[in-house]
């Protein structure tokens, strides 16, 4: 499940231009931001 959030996202933010200005690192943080705030969101309306 995480596994398809995750390229979900990826695939969203590589439609962005500032996503491939950010580095390797950076770009790995934010989808994990993305993600863990994706599943507070989901758990808090479940």
């Amino acid at each position: 499940m995480v596994l398809h959030e995750a390229k979900e996202v990826v695939g969203i933010l590589m439609e962005s231009n500032v996503y491939f200005e950010l580095s390797l690192r950076e770009r790995l943080s934010l989808i994990k931001h993305i993600l863990s705030t994706s599943q507070t969101e989901t758990q808090r309306h479940a």
